[in-house]
């Protein structure tokens, strides 16, 4: 054992001071025995919420401290997501496929693509806002899509996914640097602005990316990090949740 005998008697006192407040802190409950799948932490205050056995369809869990809502249950999310992230990839293949739209003015015709729109920015000396466009717009939603698919495609057949923490991960990643919705709202501004100088054609790809965007928002409202992380747990079940 230390001799205390030696040391300042400052020393002495503060290493006193720690070891009482040592052995007047909370100990931290022992967590071996809970099932923690049933626990989940509030994203806003982070309270340890217990969650039911049971949770009906369509049920609202939201925390008791700051009434801040966790998540929804939803009825067959894997379908449903399968379903809306098909149809998403789809209008957005037609949405880069097709003109986007089309102006005149002054006898000059000029017509435009989803694809186009970038290039001109980027031959205009915008580079930077041509990357964010093309990234933000166009090629980031198709990741986030393709990657739902290869994560809910082997659940959907009852199937292991392979690297579906990988998947997830990619997922949660993306989603904040996504602006499907904010270049929707920036489009009707800019139309609002030109259509009383100009007559605007919209074209097949503007109404297929409209779409795109009102079923993307529609995939966002299932796809929470609590059901990706769901998905990821029971990824060798059918259906999981």
């Amino acid at each position: 054992m230390r001799d205390t005998s030696k040391l300042p008697r400052n020393d002495v006192q503060n290493g006193r001071k720690v070891q009482d407040m040592q052995k007047n802190e909370p100990s931290l409950p022992d967590l071996t025995d809970y099932d923690l799948s049933r626990y989940i932490a509030c994203h806003e205050c982070d309270l340890l919420i217990h969650l039911p056995e049971r949770l009906d369809v369509y049920t609202q869990v939201c925390c008791p401290r700051c009434s801040a809502k966790q998540f929804t249950v939803r009825k067959s999310p894997i379908d449903k997501t399968l379903a809306y992230a098909l149809t998403a990839l789809v209008l957005l293949s037609i949405a880069v496929s097709f003109p986007f739209l089309r102006i005149e003015a002054s006898g000059i015709e000029n017509s435009i693509s989803l694809v186009q729109s970038p290039l001109t920015l980027f031959n205009e000396g915008y580079g930077m806002i041509a990357t964010i466009v093309m990234l933000c717009v166009i090629a980031l939603p198709a990741a986030y899509l393709l990657c739902l698919l290869l994560l809910l495609i082997p659940l959907f057949r009852g199937k292991s996914a392979r690297a579906s923490l990988v998947y997830a991960k990619l997922i949660d990643g993306m989603l904040p640097w996504i602006m499907v919705d904010v270049f929707v709202i920036g489009v009707l501004v800019a139309l609002i602005k030109l259509i009383e100088t100009a007559d605007i054609i919209l074209g097949t790809a503007f109404w297929a990316y409209i779409a795109f965007a009102a079923v993307f928002i529609g995939i966002n409202t299932i796809v929470s990090k609590r059901q990706l992380w769901f998905w990821v747990v029971n990824a060798g079940k059918a259906n999981a949740n």
